[in-house]
């Protein structure tokens, strides 16, 4: 018997509760509902890991959105799970202009600075400043190797200032900034 294309949003939900409440298998969920058991568990992880919700509680509305979502839930899942509420301080992530500055900036040192008759790669520098100003990790074979890059917008603003005052003591180098010319020119090669 062939499968339908696709699914309506409605049965899609009624699939999802299904599975998560009452612990249907995707094998018996694609035969009740009539389409490939790949696809039923396509569409409960999906709609499972959209249940996964962050509300930024800036207003009222997105408290009571929260908090009507939070009621929404059942106590445990059919496969015996709970559900975890955690609530901390909103942090805004880096962004993409962030990153691409910090990268342009990197190539404008690999082109420019030379370190005992070398040139370095944008990646070796990027290496060279997590190790130096973030910290690093030992691996077993006695290689070091940076610590993540930082992940909020103002970690990572802290760490590019970080880099600057760090060339400008060590090397006594000034690296240009977005709108200059050179930095400009650095911009387009690394994107």
């Amino acid at each position: 018997m062939p499968y339908p294309r696709k699914t309506t949003p409605d049965q899609d939900a009624e699939m999802c509760y299904l599975w998560d409440v009452f612990g249907m298998s995707v094998t018996k969920l694609g035969k009740r509902f009539n389409i490939h058991r790949a696809a039923a568990h396509r569409i409960v992880t999906r709609r499972f890991h959209r249940s996964m919700k962050n509300f930024i509680l800036s207003t009222n509305g997105a408290i009571r959105a929260a908090i009507k979502f939070i009621d929404a839930l059942p106590l445990k899942t059919a496969h015996g799970q709970h559900y975890e509420v955690v609530i901390r301080l909103h942090q805004k992530k880096a962004n993409y202009e962030q990153q691409k500055r910090h990268f342009a900036r990197m190539g404008w040192l690999a082109e420019n600075l030379w370190v005992d008759g070398k040139l370095f790669s944008k990646d070796t520098w990027h290496e060279h400043w997590k190790r130096q100003i973030l910290g690093y990790s030992e691996l077993p074979n006695g290689e070091k190797i940076g610590l993540p890059s930082p992940n909020t917008a103002k970690e990572y603003a802290a760490f590019d200032n970080a880099i600057d005052q760090h060339l400008a003591e060590e090397y006594g180098v000034w690296v240009p900034e977005p709108g200059e010319a050179e930095y400009e020119q650095y911009a387009r090669r690394s994107a």
